[in-house]
C-alpha cells in the first residue's frame, strides 16, 4: 500500500493516470475505471468562461448564451493569463456557449495581444456560427501559432498533447 497526499499525473504511452489522496495498492490504483479522464489540476469559474487545466492544456469552455464584446474579450484574456500564471501553454477553446461576438472582440482575440500565452490552439466547435468564427480566425487572421478546428474534445486533446512541454 502507498499513501498519496497530493495528486500527480503520469503520462506514459498516452495513458493518463490520476492519483488522488488515499491508500491504494498498485493493482487497485491502476485498474480503477474512474481514472479514464485526466484530472482537473486547476479551475477558475468566471462569468463568461470556465477555465480548467488538464495535463498541461488550458481549457476554456464558454458558458451558455455568451455575447462577447471587446470588454468581455479583454476580461477573458486577462483571466486566462492570470489563471496560467502567464505561462505559454496549449489551449483548447470550447465555443458552444457563444451566441455572438462583436467584430472588435474577434479582432482582439485573434491579435498577438489576445493570443499571448497560447502555444497552440484547438477550437472545438459545434454550430455553424461558431465554425464561421473559427474559420475566420484561422484563415483570415493567420495566427502566429498552430491552430486547428475539431468537433470533439478527445481529438483536440490528442492533437494538443504534442505541444505540452
Amino acid at each position: 500500500m502507498f499513501d498519496l497526499h497530493i495528486y500527480s499525473i503520469f503520462l506514459k504511452k498516452n495513458i493518463h493516470v490520476y492519483m488522488e489522496k488515499g491508500n491504494y495498492t498498485k493493482q487497485e490504483y491502476f485498474s480503477s475505471s474512474s481514472l479514464k479522464e485526466p484530472p482537473v489540476e486547476k479551475e477558475f469559474d468566471s462569468p463568461y468562461v470556465l477555465l480548467t487545466l488538464r495535463n498541461g492544456i488550458v481549457i476554456g469552455t464558454y458558458k451558455k448564451d455568451q455575447h462577447i464584446t471587446l470588454e468581455i474579450a479583454h476580461d477573458i484574456v486577462r483571466q486566462r493569463q492570470e489563471f496560467t500564471d502567464h505561462q505559454t501553454l496549449p489551449a483548447m477553446i470550447i465555443g458552444e456557449g457563444i451566441v455572438s461576438m462583436d467584430k472588435d472582440a474577434r479582432d482582439y482575440l485573434a491579435s498577438p495581444e489576445g493570443t499571448a500565452g497560447i502555444r497552440a490552439a484547438a477550437l472545438v466547435l459545434n454550430s455553424p456560427f461558431i465554425w464561421a468564427l473559427g474559420n475566420f480566425f484561422v484563415t483570415i487572421r493567420k495566427p502566429s501559432m498552430p491552430v486547428r478546428i475539431f468537433n470533439s474534445t478527445e481529438k483536440a486533446a490528442k492533437w494538443l498533447q504534442k505541444f505540452v512541454n
